[in-house]
């Protein structure tokens, strides 16, 4: 029975100094923009409160980012025509990542993301910054 108090403390004493020397994290880490640079095409959009989905085909038009991070620039093509150029800066509300397109005023939520082994990038309907969107439509792109 004293050995197995014994160990059991052992046990604890041993856990604990495991744990407290594990790496620690930060709990607020602002998005980098390394995970947005580059080019991503338009694939889909899907609409939350019709639950509807539409393609790039679809629509009938052709979209395209560019997303340059260190100059933090943001283009938009569509048919290959720019359609937008904005700075954009990049934070956190809550556990979500938020892009603010500055010329604008606008912001999205955005997640980059692994789907069928494709690097995906999906924006949030914009909304004017200060207002919550309650519903809108989830725009998809895939990184070229």
């Amino acid at each position: 029975m004293k050995n197995l108090k014994l160990i059991c403390l052992l046990f604890v004493v041993t856990s604990f100094f495991a744990i407290s020397s594990c790496e620690k994290t930060e709990c607020c880490v602002i998005p980098t923009v390394a995970e947005l640079s580059g080019d991503w095409e338009f694939v889909r959009v899907s609409y939350g409160f019709t639950n509807t989905s539409q393609t790039a085909t679809e629509l009938g038009y052709t979209e395209r980012l560019e997303i340059d991070g260190p100059n933090k620039r943001f283009r938009r093509y569509q048919d290959e025509k720019e359609v937008e150029d904005t700075p954009f800066s990049l934070s956190e509300r809550g556990t979500s990542k938020v892009i603010t397109f500055e010329k604008e005023k606008t912001y999205s939520y955005y997640t980059v993301f692994i789907e069928d082994g494709k690097t995906m990038l999906s924006l949030y309907e914009r909304a004017p910054v200060g207002v919550i969107l309650a519903d809108g439509g989830m725009y998809y792109y895939e990184e070229r």
